[in-house]
């Protein structure tokens, strides 16, 4: 009994460290972004280079493991739903925000993902969430608006309007990962699905809007290729497989620790200045994901009661 225990526990746990590097991969993506923004290389161009890269990358991967592709059309209708809605949604239109309204307004707007995502089991799966859940949620939230500070940001109803859009993105996207049929995927084939689907929306993009699909320097071309590994493939995938371990709902409250690093990225490489409220949001989500990881009650109680029934 004492050996099962300690599986589920070192299970939870690499489930929360595979949403952890996602959430890290992340968050480094506006900082190679603006470099290869320096570099001369539109949004559209970046964005095509990035998914394109990756889906060769993967689909070489899948041909040369011999891994079978093949899904029906209801479940691939259902993976080009959440690349397009929920992926390519989720970017497009937390870029767009940025045009109208600050990066820290459109960064809590965006964190709002994980309370639409309790909403929906709630709603919708009928599922009781936890008091625990409830409190790293509060907890969460409350760190995410010390780190962001949006409280001198003008407001901008359309650019507020987007940051919010693509928090409903985000967590369609989380959500549509959860269901069944996408669940009991291999999350290599997910990300392949995922990235190409991505790759195709800015190839056609780009057609449209008169952008090249090859990056102006060489500069250019290594920032989309640092983007198409640390910040496409690896937490892709590393979110698809911890999303199959620890939930979708923890999942989402692990991965709100993403602007804690993009402001620690900031100190280290942007010359931004440590704050206060940085300090004591950094806290308030850390002691969050120390809570989510301890032992619920009723699942122990429950535990026990199947293994007594096995003896």
């Amino acid at each position: 009994m004492k050996n099962v225990k300690e599986g589920i526990k070192s299970n939870k746990l690499f489930g929360t460290f595979l949403v952890f590097i996602s959430a890290l991969s992340f968050g480094t993506i506006s900082l190679f972004a603006n470099l290869a923004y320096r570099e001369g290389i539109s949004i559209e161009s970046l964005l095509f280079l990035r998914f394109f890269t990756g889906a060769l990358i993967l689909w070489s991967y899948l041909y040369l493991k011999k891994i079978d592709f093949k899904t029906s059309k209801k479940h691939l209708f259902h993976l080009f739903m959440i690349s397009i809605i929920g992926y390519v949604g989720c970017t497009s239109t937390f870029f767009y925000a940025l045009k109208y309204i600050s990066s820290s307004l459109a960064t809590i707007l965006y964190f709002c993902y994980p309370v639409i995502i309790i909403i929906y089991e709630l709603i919708f799966k009928r599922e009781n969430v936890s008091n625990k859940k409830i409190v790293c949620l509060v907890l969460t939230m409350i760190g995410l608006i010390f780190i962001v500070n949006p409280s001198a940001n003008n407001f901008n109803l359309l650019g507020v309007s987007l940051a919010f859009s693509s928090s409903i993105c985000y967590a369609y996207y989380f959500i549509g990962s959860d269901e069944t049929q996408t669940k009991n995927m291999d999350p290599i084939l997910i990300s392949t699905y995922v990235i190409s689907f991505c790759a195709l929306f800015y190839f056609v993009q780009c057609l449209l809007m008169q952008k090249p699909l090859v990056a102006p320097n060489f500069n250019s071309f290594i920032y989309a290729i640092i983007l198409t590994f640390f910040c496409s493939l690896i937490p892709i995938y590393t979110l698809a497989l911890g999303i199959k371990i620890v939930g979708v709902s923890n999942a989402s409250l692990i991965g709100a620790f993403e602007p804690f690093f993009v402001a620690f990225l900031g100190i280290m490489f942007l010359g931004e200045k440590l704050t206060l409220n940085l300090v004591l949001g950094s806290v308030l989500i850390v002691f969050s994901m120390v809570i989510l990881q301890l032992p619920s009650k009723a699942k122990d109680s429950t535990l026990k009661n199947k293994l007594s029934k096995a003896k």
